[in-house]
């Protein structure tokens, strides 16, 4: 079985051509999820919703992860602790951590692996390649935050008694006005909490979607692998951000007019000085769904589940 590089970087060229712009995109997938889910996650603090706030955040923040290790081995954990145990390294490197989303997505192709302390420095040279400074410094924070934000979003999402008590725990709580005087210790008061919780989960997650944001750039930019027809991914990437990102967030942040003053310098940090205006068309070639297989398979099972789940609803229409 091919290791994941292997697989991206076949020794057949005219499929080499096809498996490295296909990198690119999924690469372009991460990085674009981790934007949506962070401005997702302002939209319910905005609104309030201080919990799925907190949980849009941690996904971008889960996002980022697998960006950073997807760009510099072709791969990442599925699993969550995995993921923050692994860029935690080497305080994470007690236990051998699952290295297993592209075994599944490759159709077997690849094989599951490892990811190990020797992973660990390979990612952070890959970095330092790029050109990115303190790159050990700045995957330290991340990975603090993330395994920060893992165990809080297991807790708020989980436990009903806290879920239960987003709103208005404290102010005309008829439980705790009728016995003023019961208390054992100074009460919490869970919408507080929860408030606190939305925003240091934002914080958090816009901190890692900016270092998302660096690692592409600098990938896009530098990695030796797209060397041949950089400014055509260039101009690819840029039309996905107006076209993927940028139009579909603004229509979902529609009314919350500072979120989208902060998309619209998000969007100018990805803006490209090279590449726009390229012809980009062989790039999209590469990525339709009757060439890359492994993307239609994905998107056929997703809709068989969604079928699936519409037939148990309505059996027999």
């Amino acid at each position: 079985m091919a290791k994941p590089m292997e697989y991206w970087m076949p020794r057949d060229l005219r499929q080499q051509k096809d498996r490295v712009r296909q990198r690119f995109y999924v690469a372009c997938c991460l990085l674009m999820s981790s934007v949506q889910d962070y401005f997702l996650g302002l939209k319910e603090k905005e609104d309030k919703n201080f919990n799925w706030s907190a949980t849009c955040s941690y996904y971008s923040m889960v996002h980022t992860a697998r960006l950073i290790c997807f760009l510099a081995h072709g791969d990442f954990a599925k699993g969550h602790k995995d993921m923050a145990d692994f860029l935690r390294q080497p305080e994470g490197c007690g236990a051998r951590l699952s290295r297993n989303w592209l075994h599944g997505f490759s159709g077997g192709t690849v094989k599951s692996g490892k990811l190990e302390r020797e992973d660990h420095d390979v990612l952070l040279t890959f970095f330092e390649g790029l050109g990115i400074r303190d790159v050990r410094g700045k995957l330290k924070s991340f990975a603090e935050l993330f395994d920060s934000g893992r165990d809080l979003r297991n807790s708020s999402n989980y436990e009903a008694l806290l879920i239960a008590h987003e709103y208005r725990h404290h102010d005309g709580s008829p439980f705790e006005a009728r016995y003023p005087h019961e208390h054992h210790c100074p009460p919490v008061d869970l919408t507080i909490e929860f408030g606190k919780l939305a925003d240091c989960m934002s914080e958090a997650a816009k901190k890692g979607m900016t270092l998302g944001i660096e690692a592409f750039v600098a990938f896009m930019d530098c990695d030796p692998s797209l060397d041949r027809e950089r400014d055509a991914l260039r101009g690819f990437f840029w039309d996905f951000v107006v076209t993927r990102v940028k139009e579909a967030m603004v229509h979902k942040l529609r009314g919350e007019s500072s979120c989208i003053a902060e998309l619209e310098k998000v969007v100018d940090r990805l803006r490209t000085s090279r590449g726009i205006g390229s012809d980009f068309g062989h790039v999209e070639r590469s990525i339709n769904q009757k060439v890359f297989d492994r993307k239609h398979g994905l998107m056929s099972e997703f809709k068989r589940k969604v079928d699936r789940l519409e037939e148990t609803l309505h059996p027999g229409q």
